[in-house]
């Protein structure tokens, strides 16, 4: 069972390959290689819904929800968001879906919206050390850097 990248996805865990198939949807995604992008999105969405639910994290919810977006449902990621959002209202990563999830919609309100409680979360998100916040930090730069231009708060 080699996988992508010539990795043998059966000498991980459930997680770790469902987590390997989503680094390199985005890896195809940034590449603008969109063929290659939904065919290994649709792979790592069916093996995220492999896991227990208990292994179904915010940050395995925030994956679906990208993967959902490269796929180009919007639906699908705005419902991960609210997963998240029901167990943490103030959790970065959901807040970051919902203004994304606007912006497809063409809802400017909603998306300032969503920006305006990101910028208001921010630093005690970041104070928490919370682990998924450490794994996409550079994510959570960039985007707030687009909330800052979105809502015009500096």
């Amino acid at each position: 069972g080699a996988g992508p990248g010539g990795v043998d996805l059966n000498s991980m865990s459930p997680r770790q390959a469902a987590d390997r198939l989503f680094d390199r949807v985005m890896r195809e995604d940034e590449a603008d290689n969109e063929a290659q992008a939904q065919q290994f999105a649709t792979m790592a969405i069916q093996a995220y819904g492999m896991l227990p639910p208990a292994e179904l994290d915010a940050d395995a919810h925030f994956h679906l929800a990208l993967l959902n977006l490269v796929l180009g449902d919007a639906d699908a990621a705005d419902q991960e968001a609210d997963v998240i959002l029901a167990l943490d209202r103030e959790h970065l990563l959901a807040l970051s879906i919902k203004a994304r999830v606007a912006e497809i919609r063409g809802d400017s309100a909603a998306q300032v919206a969503a920006y305006e409680r990101f910028l208001d979360a921010l630093p005690a998100g970041l104070a928490s050390g919370a682990p998924e916040y450490q794994m996409h930090d550079a994510m959570l730069e960039a985007e707030s850097v687009r909330a800052r231009e979105a809502t015009g708060r500096n």
